[in-house]
């Protein structure tokens, strides 16, 4: 097996453990009794954990540049949580337990990305980092189109288990990975001078914050409302399915879009989609119509989990590369998607749905305003070429 096809194991396993857990979570909590505020309070501490969190596991990845044990003992520490957590009821424990969970989850993604980016950097082929991504892809939408169709249906009390077997797996695969060291990086943490000495990234940032709010709303509440539109398992399972597929080409043809359009074009292309989303979701109360508009979500997630992290890694020295995309994705699925999935709770308890979509239309708007003040000033190093 070459490294290249470890790399894209090890992204088809993390979000393939996404799709099992990140969109039916939600649906579980409310089988055994939590409240739809209380699914957002306990949902919404892994994105918050991330963001105490996160830095300090970034910090000694980049000191140390052992990214690799350091992954392999946040994924073996989050299975073991999962565990204490499958036999927890009662809002009190849940959430002291998740926050637990959420202190493990945080490293895991931007260390996927930083490990993934450093290896290509090695073979000078960083534009292909969307073929090794789009692995990622193929493994959430096969787990989330069996999740909806065989867990959602018949087994929702199997989902925690299926979710921790996935991440001790990964664990496995991290410990076969090439690890290219970079010198190492002596001194305090350096998270605000890099914001204080690259303004770009600091409103990048802000504007992922805004993304991350809509996006923690509709990761966790998108199950609740296809449950409210009495959708079936297995068609939950495909609309889902049915992004994470069309994402796959247009991440095998990163480099061809990259080069044709430019990247700041790409970015700002997708991020500007997700408005129109949100806004058809006030509308339709057919879950059928729902699977075209999953195409929107394909182009989204190129942008912002292909280019998004790409345009970061660009902004930084390679030898702090880990704390960038840490940065990254505290703002885009820490604090952004902490916020939202609260928020999303409270409006869904006093307003229903509809309320929730509206108010990711205007957050999501922000956003884009933000993003696009972020990035037009300066040309971004990945528009140049490579």
């Amino acid at each position: 097996m070459t490294a290249q096809s470890r790399f894209q194991l090890l992204f088809a396993l993390w979000y393939g453990a996404i799709g099992i857990l990140g969109n039916f979570f939600a649906l579980y909590l409310k089988s055994i009794g939590i409240s739809g505020a209380q699914i957002g309070f306990l949902a919404g501490v892994i994105p918050f954990a991330s963001v105490l969190v996160g830095p300090v596991w970034a910090y000694f990845a980049d000191v140390t540049q052992n990214i690799r044990a350091l992954l392999a003992a946040a994924c073996l520490g989050l299975a073991i949580s999962m565990l204490v957590v499958i036999h927890l009821r009662g809002f009190g424990v849940l959430l002291s337990c998740m926050l637990v969970v959420g202190v493990f989850h945080a490293p895991i993604a931007p260390f996927c990305n930083s490990l993934a980016l450093q290896y290509l950097d090695g073979t000078l082929r960083q534009q292909d980092f969307g073929k090794v991504r789009m692995w990622g892809s193929i493994g959430f939408a096969v787990s989330v189109f069996f999740t909806g169709a065989l867990v959602i249906e018949h087994w929702i009390n199997s989902l925690l288990y299926l979710y921790t077997a996935v991440v001790a797996s990964i664990a496995i695969v991290t410990v076969t990975l090439p690890e290219s060291r970079l010198l190492r990086v002596m001194g305090r943490p350096v998270s605000l001078d890099v914001l204080r000495f690259t303004p770009k990234l600091y409103r990048l940032l802000l504007g992922m914050i805004l993304i991350g709010a809509t996006l923690g709303a509709v990761n966790q509440y998108m199950i609740i409302y296809l449950n409210e539109l009495h959708t079936a398992g297995w068609l939950s399972g495909l609309i889902f399915a049915v992004g994470a597929l069309c994402e796959v080409p247009l991440m095998a043809r990163t480099t061809f879009v990259l080069q044709k359009f430019g990247s700041r074009l790409v970015f700002l292309l997708g991020v500007g989609l997700l408005p129109i989303r949100w806004c058809l979701y006030i509308f339709i109360k057919d879950p059928i119509l729902l699977i075209p508009i999953q195409l929107i979500h394909s182009i989204a997630m190129l942008s912002l989990l292909v280019v998004g992290v790409m345009l970061v890694d660009n902004l930084l020295p390679p030898q702090w590369r880990t704390t960038g995309q840490t940065m990254y994705t505290v703002a885009l699925h820490g604090l952004g998607a902490g916020v939202g999935v609260l928020s999303a709770g409270l409006i869904y308890n006093s307003y229903g749905m509809s309320a929730v979509w509206a108010a990711c239309l205007v957050t999501g708007s922000a956003g884009f305003l933000v993003l696009g003040f972020a990035i037009q000033a300066e040309q971004s190093p990945s528009d140049r070429p490579m």
